[in-house]
């Protein structure tokens, strides 16, 4: 890893790992899952851990008026559930993949929602995220390998 990049990584992990910018990852969480997360909500988790190798991990439970905000974003998200995802499993079909316009997309599942990310390039970061419909609650991880 070249000097650039560990300044890099350096810079993000102090970002992410001070109390002040609790925000701030749920600004960048907003970002990779192409979301605005509504702002009535119980934070259950949000740290960074690591250094070079790091994980960001968020768990937000959202007010019932709240999570029906964040369900409808997702519903009405590009892809949503579309026929193609029901059959690649975690795996995006070429045609959406080659549409770059966003982070990935969100499938219905057993428990709720999951993100599939469109990974394209950023394979060095995996992004896992899934709803609980029954609890309201939003999972995240980012891991930086």
């Amino acid at each position: 890893m070249n000097k650039l990049t560990q300044l890099i990584v350096l810079f993000l992990v102090i970002s992410f790992s001070s109390c002040s910018e609790e925000k701030g990852r749920i600004d960048f969480m907003e970002k990779k899952l192409g979301l605005i997360i509504p702002n009535d909500y119980e934070q259950l988790e949000n740290t960074t851990d690591g250094y070079v190798d790091f994980e960001v991990n968020i768990v937000l439970r959202f007010s019932e008026s709240a999570f029906n905000q964040l369900s409808n974003q997702v519903r009405n998200s590009k892809y949503f559930n579309h026929l193609e995802l029901r059959s690649k499993g975690d795996k995006l079909p070429a045609s959406i993949q080659q549409d770059s316009s966003g982070p990935g997309v969100w499938v219905q599942s057993e428990e709720g929602f999951k993100f599939i990310e469109n990974s394209g390039e950023r394979e060095a970061e995996p992004i896992w995220a899934s709803i609980d419909t029954s609890s309201r609650i939003l999972r995240f991880n980012l891991v930086h390998l």
